[in-house]
Parts: structure tokens; C-alpha cells; sequence
């Protein structure tokens, strides 16, 4: 089943890529390799809900939001 439409095949340079015992890759920006990282923004922890959006608009260059 597709979920998702790649759209772009390649990576951006910034991101890191590691491979789990269960051989899932789990990619994203380095500052964001964190243990714990995304449970605390899911659980809206405030400083990494800020360097999520910070990181965010810096690396993408979008805003929160649009």
C-alpha cells in the first residue's frame, strides 16, 4: 500500500541516515538526532517545539504554519 508520493528521490546533504535492528531508516537533520527529540515535540515540550520550528525555517526555509 502507498501512503506517500515521492516527489524527490534524494535526501538533503544535511540530513543523516542510520538503520535500525528492524532495518527501518529513520533520516532527518543531524540537530534533530536526539534521543527522545520527536516524543518531546509530540508531547509539545516548548525549547524543542521552538528548535523544531527554528531548525525548521532555517534549514527549509518555510515558516510554522504555511
Amino acid at each position: 500500500m502507498n501512503r506517500f508520493e515521492v516527489i524527490e528521490s534524494e535526501k538533503p546533504e544535511f540530513w543523516v541516515t542510520e538503520y535500525r535492528e528492524d532495518k527501518e531508516e529513520y533520516s532527518y537533520p543531524s540537530s534533530w538526532n536526539v534521543t527522545g527529540f520527536f516524543e518531546g515535540y509530540h508531547d509539545g515540550l516548548g525549547e524543542i517545539v521552538i528548535k523544531f520550528w527554528n531548525d525548521y525555517k532555517v534549514l527549509y526555509g518555510i515558516e510554522k504554519g504555511v
